[in-house]
């Protein structure tokens, strides 16, 4: 991207990206004048050296995965003005009727609008561009993690910049939200009623451990038929040491919230996972003893997509399970290879025939004597 010199916007908000964002960005040469990247999954700080930008007028960074703070350097460029337009601190000429910005978000959340807020509320060059820690955005439905923000209420947190919202620390919300969040009811509980009462106590759940002190410390429940995504949330039980949900149909991302968690087991193999294991995680010692023998790698978290192994991750510290190689495995944490080093997948019209049906093709051997090539094709019906 540093290399785009007449690149003037950059327009990727809800993109489910990761990563950080990249330093080529900061290039005193380029030209850009907008950058949304909202509504993501970026992790690390604010780079500062983007107020190096010397066209730079419209940034919006909030709804990631952002720590630390916005930098002063950012803050004193007063940035996103016209989109407070209507509030009475940091004076801004209100945008004229000819005045566009360009939007990619189907919510319309960047319109230019009017801030009927408190006046007392003050806005600056920070709380423009995103929240602080400890505070999230108070506009309505969760939207936008800019001023006008809010203190986190009692018994929740925020370690993001430009937060929508804050997290619960309340145990039973928390593994509410993850009930929900998996499709609870549909559990395979063998009549199990521990998680769908809500005035059973948390430590008498079904695949819940506790410590002496009555905070979670494991959550197992491996096979259970769930079903949905990981609520973040889970990353802020304080105390949470094992994490394994392997073996059912979770889809989605690997939450880096739960870089928050003193995770020392962590197993989401055998489920529908996408994306890749975030950074944080890969970088936090001692989950699945990885970095024991000095090196730090994401396979100890899970096999990426287009490997697999028995384990669903490699183990690092003696080295003798690895991730091996398979290119038609598209989840992460894959436990066999499932078709091969040939796949593909087709799609028949509305005759309704063989819709959705995966065809996978398996070289299988080669017959030297009598020179016949022998293809074994295997048929598969994939979730339409």
């Amino acid at each position: 991207l540093g290399s785009l010199s007449n690149l003037e916007g950059l327009f990727l908000s809800n993109n489910y990206l990761t990563g950080s964002i990249p330093y080529s960005l900061t290039r005193d040469h380029l030209k850009l004048n907008e950058i949304f990247l909202h509504n993501n999954r970026l992790s690390g700080t604010i780079p500062v050296a983007l107020a190096n930008l010397p066209y730079l007028n419209i940034i919006f960074l909030d709804d990631n995965k952002l720590t630390g703070t916005v930098p002063n350097e950012l803050c004193n460029l007063n940035l996103n003005k016209a989109f407070f337009y209507d509030h009475p601190h940091l004076e801004a000429t209100p945008p004229n009727d000819n005045t566009t910005y360009r939007e990619l978000d189907p919510e319309g959340r960047r319109r230019k609008r009017r801030l009927a807020t408190d006046p007392t509320v003050v806005r600056d060059g920070c709380n423009s561009i995103a929240c602080p820690t400890g505070y999230h955005s108070s506009q309505s439905k969760g939207k936008d993690g800019v001023f006008p923000c809010i203190e986190c209420e009692p018994n929740s947190l925020n370690p993001y910049v430009g937060a929508s919202k804050c997290f619960e620390l309340d145990q039973n919300k928390i593994l509410q939200f993850f009930y929900n969040g998996t499709d609870g009811p549909n559990w395979k509980t063998q009549n199990d009623t521990t998680w769908s009462d809500e005035s059973v106590p948390v430590c008498e759940k079904m695949g819940i451990t506790c410590n002496h002190g009555g905070d979670i410390i494991a959550i197992e429940l491996s096979s259970m038929g769930l079903v949905g995504t990981i609520a973040d949330d889970i990353g802020f039980l304080r105390h949470l040491e094992v994490l394994n949900l392997s073996n059912n149909q979770l889809s989605g991302q690997i939450p880096s919230d739960l870089r928050f968690a003193p995770l020392e087991r962590f197993d989401l193999s055998g489920n529908l996972l996408t994306g890749v294991v975030p950074d944080v995680l890969c970088q936090k010692r001692g989950i699945n003893r990885n970095g024991k023998n000095g090196e730090l790698s994401c396979d100890a978290i899970t096999c990426a997509a287009g490997s697999f192994n028995e384990l669903g991750r490699a183990e690092t510290e003696n080295g003798h399970v690895q991730c091996k190689h398979c290119p038609s495995n598209q989840y992460l944490g894959s436990k066999e290879c499932a078709f091969g080093p040939f796949s593909a997948t087709i799609f028949f019209s509305s005759d309704g025939y063989m819709n959705g049906m995966r065809i996978s093709l398996l070289l299988i051997g080669v017959c030297m004597g009598t020179g016949l090539l022998l293809l074994c094709f295997k048929v598969r019906r994939t979730v339409s």
